[in-house]
């Protein structure tokens, strides 16, 4: 038992289960990155801010998470399939991608600025209340719709949908979406995509064409 513990890394460790009853609650810095956990216990941490659990094996969120401090959150990297209903009340930076989620549920993020959900599974979004949201990352998923109607986020400034399902309607009304100054959006095709993105291999530049010159008719000479 530490009962003034601030800052507590037991990162790349061969961990399978949490006990929380042995945690500080003045932890302020948690990292438990690269182990095997599957699941989180019910947490209580009132002082915790940074909360790393990224390279894991969490399949689910399905316990409470009691972390009123909490602003950093990195879940990355993980098997969890779907995000329920989370309320944080001061999370800034919520990194969820690499994982397998195949929906969102209803979060209550009122702080929330910056939302990594690429490399996943979701086939659409909706209903999303984050008023605080500056940057949100749904690269790299299956999503076929957005619902600009239902998707509150008035500060969005970087929205990136790449590499998604091509069924994604061309003309999105981003107006729900807020002030988005920097949007990109599905590549048709991808691996071309790729290619352009890789500084590798050279892009040849088009040779211009030259403008047509007329020519001079020849003067013929009468014979006699």
């Amino acid at each position: 038992d530490l009962p003034a513990l601030e800052r507590f890394n037991v990162s790349n460790n061969k961990l399978e289960k949490l006990q929380a009853q042995a945690l500080s609650l003045k932890l302020v810095d948690f990292d438990m990155s690269h182990n095997n956990v599957t699941l989180l216990p019910d947490l209580s941490l009132p002082a915790l801010e940074r909360f790393n659990v990224s390279n894991n094996k969490l399949e689910s969120i399905q316990n409470q998470l009691l972390l009123p401090n909490l602003a950093d959150f990195d879940m990355s990297y993980n098997c969890v399939t779907l995000l329920p209903d989370l309320f944080l009340a001061v999370l800034e930076r919520f990194n969820v991608s690499n994982n397998l989620v195949e929906r969102i549920e209803t979060l209550t993020l009122p702080k929330l600025v910056d939302f990594d959900m690429s490399h996943n599974n979701l086939t659409f979004l909706s209903d999303l209340d984050l008023p605080a949201l500056e940057r949100f990352n749904v690269s790299w998923n299956k999503i076929e719709y957005i619902q600009a109607q239902t998707l509150s986020t008035p500060k969005l400034v970087d929205f990136d949908q790449s590499h998604n399902s091509p069924k994604l309607p061309p003309k999105l009304d981003l107006s729900a979406l807020g002030g988005s100054k920097k949007i990109k959006k599905q590549s048709k095709n991808p691996e071309k995509s790729k290619r352009l993105e890789n500084p590798a291999i050279p892009i040849i530049p088009k040779i211009p064409k030259l403008p047509n010159i007329p020519q001079k008719k020849s003067k013929t000479t009468k014979q006699f």
